[in-house]
């Protein structure tokens, strides 16, 4: 699960805080058949740290909490809180304010459009009131390119390394 959905999450926070902005990860992952095993991983927990390029946000910690023990089945969440609120894009295709009230600021439409994430990167950034709808994100022309896929695996392979230790990103 984090091979397969961790680099998507992990490009949206560069989405949000700027590419190569995580600095350091401390991270465990556990796999079903045992330390090193070559099954798949049923639970990351961990840290990551945001460096300069995060801006005014630099030496921010993000929780990472990714699991395969849910009864309720697959659940995608990125939770965003904040001083004032809180923000959720869920199953990528739905974002909802979580705090101080819950309000539904996108109603869920297809998987992955490209609205949830616009959205969330415009409300973070305070570009006003969030709003639905206005294309896709100007810093990726609505396509990934292959830096930015491959810093999200930058990011990914530190979190797989990390053994519960800090461990810098590396670029």
């Amino acid at each position: 699960m984090v091979f397969q959905v961790g680099t998507h999450f992990f490009f949206g926070l560069m989405e949000l805080f700027g590419e190569r902005c995580v600095k350091r990860v401390r991270a465990d992952v556990s796999f079903a058949d045992g330390p090193g095993g070559d099954g798949a991983e049923v639970a990351a927990t961990g840290t990551m740290l945001l460096g300069a390029e995060a801006g005014a946000l630099a030496g921010l910690e993000i929780a990472l909490d990714v699991r395969t023990d849910s009864k309720a089945g697959d659940i995608y969440e990125l939770e965003l809180v904040g001083e004032r609120g809180s923000l959720m894009l869920k199953d990528f295709s739905q974002l909802q304010r979580t705090a101080p009230k819950r309000v539904s600021l996108l109603q869920p439409g297809s998987y992955g459009r490209v609205e949830s994430v616009t959205t969330l990167v415009e409300a973070v950034r305070g570009d006003g009131e969030a709003r639905a709808g206005q294309g896709e994100s100007a810093s990726r022309g609505g396509l990934i390119t292959a830096r930015q896929g491959r810093n999200a695996q930058r990011v990914l392979d530190a979190v797989l390394a990390s053994q519960g230790q800090w461990i810098d990103v590396s670029y």
